[in-house]
């Protein structure tokens, strides 16, 4: 997909076999053989421009790009001044190759045809055009065609069109189609008129295709046939792929001179059904840089203010955003639908305009109505406002009366509580002073019996620590004896080992000994036979004594010294033997010693808890003394309490005596300022109705004014959205179907 900066689509060309295979012919029997009403040119080269455009005149050469008469062009064209003339021969369109293959197969012609066009509009420079990414070409297209360049154009799809646009934004270019070049070749050369047009047949429906050089007024039938369909068509195309028109009855389809293909296909390319996705493709394909989905919704929700807005006219038909839209969307023909609504809406448009504006006066009409209904509504708050402080002015100075008397009776109101309150306090004050010595006279006994109670405590859990240190002592010494038990069987075991081993070695050592004396033996022996065979020194009995008392000597020597460690090992198995043993000693007194400790400590440990038990019996008895002190102040307590009740009792009736009294007197205040608030309340009353009433009739004067404006802007709306002018707006223009 393109982006911005290279907007278009790259399309597959599919122009080949076409392309590459001649160019045929296909005509009409009263078409061969035509020739113009006027004599034979026998010099091209003499020829002026005046002859050459009369030629072109007489000839009817029509230009294939857009249908427009040759010669209007060229006469256009000797207007103003031209710097370049090309030949446009940009097949940009898929299958299409009606303009490239008539330049390939005769490119004489076309030199010359554009030699002649050149010197008719006088342009200092001509050139071919070609379209240049197509790469399924089996043919090479030439660098030039006799002195003429052939450019190549870039760019994607729609590259004839961005072509045109870039050389139309420039002065002095002139682009004429390539077929048409050549008819004005051959009116020149060989004094024929137009008679036929170059058109392209193809799609997967055609067995041949081919270009063919059509005669004008064939039908598309006739045409289709001459190439072979190797199935029926469901849909046939004329024009472009992209920008072509799906024709129903091809027996009624005439060739013109600007039909550049005619293409057959086997299914029909419709939109699937599907909404939008919001993938923008089709923005950045559109070459104009328009939003095409915005323009189809719009279009189809028949809000034609916003389709105008956005630019339809922009839209050159392309097709590009049909293309490449995955919801397979109409987008191109729906907007070239709109196109058409448009121009047929531009009445419509006015008298929309002149009825909005009455909607628009009439709406305002009710507005200046709305805001008289404010004004007025303002007024009757304002005199309302007046009215109620009015009221409150009223109702303040009766608020002040009442407050006046009711301070008056709480004056006497409170008088009287203050004689009651001070008759209470004094009673209060006297069974509190009572009540007061009573209770100290409690309190420092309890206090000395607690005393004596937290000393007690403190002595009982000072024993009790003592005789929890004395027993975790002991405990510890136990362990300390257990530990040396330990350490002295493990040291008895030791030495009995030790022991053992002594007594291994010692009763090898025999063994050890009687072996080295059997080995001194036997050197002693060998030594004898050497002396013996000492004359034959050569002998091999000599040799073999020689040898035997070697080998005796080193095992006496052997011998010997395995007799010597097995001494110093039983030596030192006899010191370790000894060691052992004082270390046993010595541990065994070490645990007789731990013993002792323990048992002392556990007899210090029953002391502390004979005692704790004679200390728990003393506190006992504390406790029981504080016990019965205690019950004796509570009772004490209780006799003061209860004559102290009994004077608040006392004291509580003669102030609630002394307070209705004073509440009669209050009562008969407030009835009297109730009396009179309620007759000032009335006097009020009746002035603020009467006032609101008045206030009420201006306010419904007011509203039917408002009312009045309201229907008159309902009835302007009404004829906005009548059915007459809706109709004129929206009747839909049907045109003919459209193709991708």
């Amino acid at each position: 997909m393109a982006g911005f900066l290279y907007r278009g689509i790259l399309l597959q060309q599919h122009k080949e076999p076409a392309l590459s295979r001649d160019l045929r012919e296909f005509f009409n029997a009263d078409t061969i053989g035509i020739q113009m009403n006027r004599p034979q040119v026998e010099d091209p080269n003499r020829l002026s421009a005046d002859e050459i455009c009369e030629i072109a005149r007489e000839a009817k050469i029509v230009d294939e790009r857009d249908g427009v008469p040759l010669i209007d062009k060229m006469l256009r064209a000797r207007v103003r001044r031209l710097r370049l003339l090309v030949g446009d021969a940009i097949d940009d369109e898929p299958y299409i190759s009606s303009q490239l293959n008539p330049l390939l197969k005769n490119q004489e012609v076309a030199f010359c045809g554009l030699a002649l066009l050149q010197k008719a509009v006088n342009a200092p420079q001509a050139c071919f055009a070609v379209y240049r990414n197509m790469t399924d070409l089996e043919i090479r297209i030439p660098k030039t065609i006799g002195s003429y360049k052939v450019r190549r154009i870039h760019g994607r799809y729609p590259a004839e069109y961005r072509a045109s646009k870039f050389y139309g934004s420039e002065r002095g270019v002139l682009e004429i189609g390539v077929g048409a070049i050549i008819h004005l070749a051959r009116a020149v050369l060989f004094n024929k008129p137009q008679t036929t047009t170059f058109v392209t047949v193809a799609g997967d429906c055609i067995g041949n295709p081919t270009n063919l050089e059509v005669s004008l007024g064939m039908t598309v039938t006739q045409t289709l046939e001459r190439c072979g369909l190797i199935d029926d068509p469901v849909r046939v195309v004329i024009g472009g792929s992209m920008t072509g028109i799906s024709v129903i009855d091809t027996d009624k389809t005439l060739i013109n001179p600007s039909t550049r293909a005619i293409l057959a296909f086997r299914a029909r390319i419709g939109e699937s059904g599907f909404n939008c996705i919001g993938c923008s493709r089709c923005v950045h394909a559109c070459p104009e840089g328009l939003n095409p989905f915005f323009l189809y919704r719009s279009f189809h929700q028949r809000r034609y203010e916003e389709f105008r807005k956005s630019d339809p006219q922009m839209c050159i038909g392309c097709g590009s955003c049909s293309y490449v839209c995955p919801a397979k969307l109409d987008l191109t023909g729906s907007i070239l639908r709109g196109q058409a609504e448009m121009r047929r809406m531009v009445g419509s448009i006015r008298l929309s305009k002149a009825l909005e504006q009455k909607k628009k006066d009439a709406e305002f009409q009710s507005y200046y109505q709305d805001y008289l209904l404010y004004q007025e509504g303002k007024a009757q708050k304002r005199d309302l406002r007046q009215l109620e402080k009015a009221r409150l002015s009223n109702e303040r100075a009766v608020k002040a009366e009442l407050e006046e008397a009711e301070k008056q009776a709480a004056a006497t109101l409170e008088a009287a509580n203050a004689a009651a309150q001070a008759a209470l306090e004094q009673a209060l004050k006297a069974a509190a002073d009572q009540f007061q010595l009573e209770e100290e006279t409690v309190q420092v006994t309890i206090e000395a019996a607690q005393t004596v109670q937290t000393q007690t405590g403190q002595q009982l859990e000072q024993v009790r620590m003592n005789a929890q240190r004395a027993q975790e002592a002991a405990q510890k010494a136990h362990e300390r004896a257990a530990q040396a038990d330990a350490r002295v069987s493990a040291l008895e075991n030791e030495v009995k080992q030790k022991a053992a081993a002594q007594q291994d070695l010692e009763k090898m050592l025999p063994s050890i000994k009687q072996a080295v004396s059997r080995s001194e033996a036997e050197a002693r022996r060998a030594e004898e036979a050497k002396s013996a065979l000492a004359g034959d020194s050569s002998g091999e009995a000599f040799h073999s004594a020689k040898a035997a008392a070697k080998q005796a000597s080193e095992s006496a020597k052997f011998a010997a010294k395995n007799l010597a460690d097995a001494e110093k090992s039983a030596e030192k198995a006899a010191a370790e033997t000894a060691k052992a043993k004082e270390r046993l000693v010595t541990a065994r007194l070490d645990a007789e010693q731990q013993h002792r400790n323990a048992e002392s400590l556990r007899i210090t440990a029953q002391e502390a808890a004979k005692a704790i038990e004679g200390a728990a019996a003393q506190v006992s008895g504390q406790e029981r003394t504080v016990e019965y002190t205690g019950q004796v102040c509570a009772e004490k307590l209780q006799e003061a309490r209860q004559i102290r009740e009994k004077a608040d009792a006392e004291a509580q009736e003669r102030f609630r005596r002394e307070s209705e009294s004073a509440k009669a007197a209050y009562d008969a205040a407030m009835r009297a300022a109730a009396d009179a608030w309620q007759t000032a309340s009335e006097t009020i009353a009746s002035q603020y109705q009467a006032t609101r009433t008045f206030l009420a009739q201006r306010l419904a004067q007011t509203q039917a004014n408002s009312e009045a404006a309201h229907e008159a802007a309902e009835r302007a709306t009404s004829d906005w959205g009548s059915p007459d002018r809706k109709s004129a707006a929206h009747e839909p223009v049907n045109i003919g179907e459209e193709t991708q």
